[in-house]
């Protein structure tokens, strides 16, 4: 019997069209000095068909690149299959890609040997040159001329050999540690997941699967973090000091510290009714209403022509629906005026703060006393838990096809399956907006900007009521001392600060902005409707796939606010 190895994986690959693989690497997880490497796609497929392969794992850091050079040679080979359903026969492939685009596996079987293909991206979801620093290796990423000319049969030099060694060196090394803690899953989300229900043994007992119209109810108070740009500060510049502030563990201080629902909940027609034994709910109701002087929006809402999905109502222009955990309703009550409000259904929950407390302590525990490797994956484990709660069961994917002879993809045949428990989901994310938002508010006219777990403010004086340290579950740390910023809108702002050298640096956050291209943005340019240089989008070519250069363009915001908080009616696309 062959022994069961995983291995690390990488692909160079022609920036041009027609692309393809000019060099390929591959070393085996736990000996990552030990490489094999080649100079095209299809010596690579001959290597991984060898019996040693056999039933194993081998890792591409970002299955969305490499993969489609993969799947390309085997759709085009004549050789291969694609099983959409059933079990593998020799010379078939089957893909595991979501409906969002995400590439999780790609599995082949040859003749005698089955390799499965996954995405260490899934598993570490930091960039190779991020994940050497986080992991305090003792090897960094390297840099070559990625669109130099190399023509078929082009010998690599020693400098492109030792990058490409580099690469899965780092990744391989962040992978051993990993699996030597015991987490071997798909995804770091699956990892968290497992163990958690292992330390508590029965999962289903305090969260049982619910039935399709029961999960779908509570799925509709399931919102995001909360972010939002105060319309008095915005698109302004700060010409003065001010703080960021990050809690310390967001999510995780809600799932240790605030009351959790478990078990089978109680349908309930119109109000909520005090229940001591049943006291959280989500609640189905019809209002209407408008935002008090002096607070904050927090209702967004979702398939109204009237609003953008990502709009926070300042006026509900007559009644609307509304899905709301008891957390979000009293922050719909304090935070608005209702004119009118009825209370149509929901579904009542029992109440525990115990449910993860040995999940979370353990892993705070590890992160407060360790550094480097062990730290980051405590803070990827603390981090990872929450999200599976809120798997949907619809779970349709889609397959790769040829097309003009390039790769496309295709939606499946719908496909369900199990969920998990939603209302955790919901409620996790709740405690946190209430945490951030009454945070906020508590900044007064101060506050600039909060995004999910910080709040940026003005003044260098202490805010009455926010617990603030450097390290304790839940409270605020001071993250950054800013000397100016300037927020045009949800995650588009910049702040200028000194660092410990006593360097002036630009702190840029803008979502969908390259890190290369940050080094273009000035507090002049910081505009509505700039345009930088550098950003790549992958588009599917002859041979696999490309990065493309093309601009990015900040765009105003629709339904913002002006430095008075006045609606502003914009023109432009939603950002």
């Amino acid at each position: 019997m062959a022994q069961t190895v995983s291995y690390m994986a990488d692909f160079e690959t022609i920036v041009t069209e027609p692309t393809r693989v000019w060099l390929w690497a591959l070393c085996p997880i736990q000996n990552y000095e030990d490489v094999t490497w080649g100079k095209d796609i299809q010596s690579f497929i001959e290597e991984i068909s060898k019996y040693k392969y056999n039933k194993s794992k081998i890792y591409f850091h970002n299955l969305k690149f490499d993969g489609m050079f993969i799947v390309y040679y085997l759709l085009n080979s004549g050789q291969f299959e694609q099983i959409l359903e059933g079990k593998l026969k020799p010379y078939t492939f089957t893909t595991l890609i979501s409906r969002m685009g995400q590439w999780y596996q790609i599995k082949i079987k040859f003749k005698n040997t089955t390799v499965t293909i996954q995405d260490s991206l899934k598993k570490l979801p930091f960039s190779v040159r991020a994940m050497a620093g986080a992991f305090h290796l003792n090897m960094s990423k390297g840099d070559i001329d990625y669109a130099a000319d190399r023509p078929i049969g082009y010998e690599p030099t020693e400098l492109e050999l030792d990058y490409i060694k580099r690469d899965i060196g780092i990744v391989a090394q962040c992978l051993g540690i990993q699996f030597g803690q015991g987490l071997t899953q798909m995804t770091i989300g699956a990892d968290a997941l497992k163990e958690y229900k292992d330390l508590i043994v029965k999962f289903r007992d305090n969260f049982p699967e619910l039935l399709p119209e029961v999960d779908a109810f509570c799925r509709r108070a399931y919102k995001g973090g909360y972010c939002y740009c105060n319309p008095i500060h915005q698109g302004q510049v700060i010409d003065s000091e001010g703080q960021v502030f990050d809690v310390n563990s967001m999510y995780p201080w809600a799932m240790h510290d605030m009351p959790m629902p478990y078990g089978k909940p109680i349908y309930y027609i119109g109000e909520y009714k005090n229940d001591p034994d049943y006291p959280l709910f989500i609640c189905h109701v019809e209002a209407d209403f408008s935002l008090k002087p002096g607070c904050l929006p927090t209702v967004q809402v979702r398939n109204d022509k009237r609003f953008l999905e990502r709009e926070y109502i300042r006026d509900s222009k007559g009644h609307i629906e509304l899905y709301l955990t008891s957390v979000d309703l009293e922050l719909f009550i304090d935070n608005y005026e209702i004119w009118d409000i009825h209370y149509l259904d929901g579904y009542k929950f029992r109440s525990t703060t115990k449910a993860f407390k040995m999940y979370i302590d353990k892993w705070m525990e590890v992160k407060k006393n360790n550094t480097g490797a062990l730290r980051t994956l405590a803070k990827l484990m603390l981090n990872s838990l929450y999200g599976k709660f809120a798997k949907n069961a619809d779970v349709t994917g889609k397959h790769p096809i040829m097309e003009d002879n390039r790769v496309k993809l295709e939606i499946n045949s719908p496909e369900e399956s199990s969920t998990n428990y939603v209302p955790v989901g919901c409620f996790i994310t709740a405690w946190s907006r209430w945490n951030l938002i009454n945070a906020a508010k508590a900044c007064g006219d101060r506050f600039c900007y909060c995004d999910t777990d910080s709040i940026h403010i003005i003044g260098l004086e202490p805010v009455d009521g926010l617990n603030v340290h450097p390290t304790n579950l839940g409270a605020w740390k001071q993250e950054l001392v800013f000397k100016r910023a300037k927020y045009l809108h949800t995650k588009c702002y910049i702040e200028e600060y000194i660092n410990e050298e006593g360097e002036t640096k630009l702190k840029v956050t803008v979502s969908g902005l390259p890190s290369v291209s940050r080094q273009y943005v000035t507090f002049d340019n910081f505009v509505p409707g700039a345009v930088y240089g550098g950003k790549l989008v992958q588009r599917s070519v002859v041979g696999g796939v490309i990065l493309v250069p093309t601009e990015f363009t900040i765009k105003e915001l629709p339904g913002t606010y002006d430095h008075h908080g006045d609606p502003v009616d914009p023109e432009g696309e939603p950002y």
